[in-house]
């Protein structure tokens, strides 16, 4: 079986994590440090589990599906890191 399918879910998560840890950030802005651990708690937690449901997920499916999965997860969060990190630094 191809792992193809899987680095897209591993591309779609990752993307999915970037956005949510995007919006708490904004939503610790917004609200001047009221409930910054639990919002940070919150996030983080969720993110963690969608990586993991999709992890292990894959892992079920055999080890190169779980890897392509991760590279998937990996690659698409490196990139949104640079491209924002770029969109933010021009004025």
């Amino acid at each position: 079986m191809s792992g193809w399918p899987w680095a897209f879910a591993g591309l779609i998560i990752g993307t999915l994590s970037f956005l949510l840890l995007e919006w708490t950030v904004n939503r610790i802005r917004a609200q001047e440090g009221r409930y910054t651990w639990l919002w940070l708690g919150l996030g983080g937690l969720l993110r963690i589990l969608l990586a993991g449901v999709m992890l292990l997920l894959a892992v079920q499916q055999g080890l190169s599906q779980a890897l392509f999965a991760f590279v998937g997860l990996w690659l698409t969060r490196w990139v949104l890191v640079v491209w924002y990190a770029k969109r933010k630094a021009t004025p």
